[in-house]
This record gives C-alpha cells, structure tokens and sequence, in this order.
C-alpha cells in the first residue's frame, strides 16, 4: 500500500479539492498499482523552511512495500515534482522528497499487517 505524505507550509485554501484523488492517481500510475491501494497524507498550514527561507515549500515522502529503490525511485522522482509544481505552485528547489522502501510487516490495514495478506 504505497502511501504519499506531503507536509507544507501552503494554507488549506491553496489545495485543490482534487489533489488527493489527483496525487492517489498519479502514484498508481507511476508505480503501477491500483489507485485503491494508494494512499495521500496532505498536511498544510505548517512552519517548513527550506534553505533558510519559509516561502511555500514542502516535504513529501513516498513509502511503499516492493517497489521503491535505485532506478525505480529515478524513475518516480520527475512525475512527482511535476505534479507538485503544476498543482500546488512549489518549484523543485523548494520540495525536498524522501523514498522510503517498507516492509509489509511495518503496515496494517483490516487488522493484519500487509505480510499476512496473500500474494
């Protein structure tokens, strides 16, 4: 259950209202999931600076099981600064992004960690 978390210092006002919808489509696609497995932490309103300065700026993270390392976080890093910048107006240089590759054991959903689903 891949999950994008995106922590910035913009007012509530200044997120699309489809943002989530539109964030949890873009990760399904970039990592080839389901859109329903994906899910979108949006945290606004906060003190963040980057390089010493607290113009709008974010810090996101991507966490996922099986999927994140090497090429492939490459590969997810230019759609997801993309995204960022079209819809919420945050350059690259004030957007720092963390992958961050977990273990099914780490994460539960129904009451079971993720390891105890079936393949």
């Amino acid at each position: 259950m891949p999950l994008l978390i995106i922590d910035t210092n913009l007012p509530r006002s200044k997120i699309p209202k489809t943002f989530v919808n539109d964030a949890a489509e873009l990760i399904a696609s970039i990592i080839k999931q389901d859109k329903k497995h994906v899910g979108v932490l949006v945290k606004t309103d906060l003190i963040i600076g980057v390089g010493g300065s607290e113009e709008p700026a974010a810090l996101g993270k991507l966490q996922a099981i099986n999927l994140l390392g090497g090429e492939r976080n490459n590969q997810y890093t230019a759609p997801i600064f993309e995204f960022i910048e079209k819809t919420l107006g945050i350059k690259g240089d004030r957007f720092v992004l963390e992958f961050q590759a977990i273990e099914g054991s780490e994460v539960a959903l129904n009451g079971k960690t993720l390891a105890d689903y079936p393949k």
